[in-house]
């Protein structure tokens, strides 16, 4: 996956998905994800009364799902929507756990749960 940044990019959907997690796990740990957090906890608490604010944020919100899902696409997953709406609520809650300093212990789980469920899910979609 690329995008603003500069995001890294694998060579399978899959791949990508893991490098963008990756690389925000790597801002968190640096300091730099800070912004996340704030950014979710604006469009949660002004998206009713700011529509600019709300029109900001929802468009990023669908080129993020978007990016997922075309990257889950790519791979064959079986309910490319699905993961990518899924995959947009995990990368929000990174945002937000961003805000209590964790370190690698506490979010490599988060990655490698989500990649392996991923993987697990077209492994199962395969056999059906």
């Amino acid at each position: 996956m690329t995008g603003k940044g500069s995001k890294p990019s694998g060579p399978t959907g899959i791949e990508g998905i893991r490098a963008y997690f990756e690389y925000v796990v790597e801002g968190i740990l640096q300091g730099n994800r800070r912004w996340g957090c704030l950014g979710t906890n604006a469009f949660v608490e002004l998206n009713e009364s700011d529509d600019e604010i709300a029109k900001i944020m929802k468009n990023h919100l669908v080129r993020l799902a978007k990016a997922f899902e075309q990257a889950l696409v790519r791979d064959g997953i079986a309910n490319p929507d699905h993961w990518a709406q899924h995959l947009l609520c995990v990368s929000q809650g990174l945002n937000v756990i961003a805000k209590t300093e964790p370190d690698i212990a506490a979010l490599r789980p988060i990655i490698d749960t989500t990649i392996s469920a991923l993987k697990m899910s077209n492994r199962l979609a395969l056999t059906v």
